[in-house]
């Protein structure tokens, strides 16, 4: 059985599942372990989201237009 993760979109639908009845003001940050380094600490980066007032962020990646699909139905509808 191949991993959950190598599926298409549903890495994407089981996040927003994860999230979507948290409190609004819990602060959930999900990266790819292979190919993070985080420049600042948590306090900084948790300042910079906020600032953005946006209840949602994704980083900047390039993604197949089926995980795109996904993402827009999970999480801009």
């Amino acid at each position: 059985m191949p991993s959950l993760w190598n599926r298409s979109g549903e890495k994407l639908i089981s996040i927003y599942k994860f999230i979507k009845d948290l409190p609004a003001e819990e602060i959930i940050l999900s990266v790819d372990p292979f190919d993070v380094i985080f420049l600042e600490g948590p306090g900084e980066i948790e300042s910079k989201f906020r600032v953005m007032n946006t209840p949602f962020l994704c980083g900047a990646l390039k993604i197949s237009a089926f995980n795109a699909r996904v993402y827009n139905y999970e999480f801009n509808r």
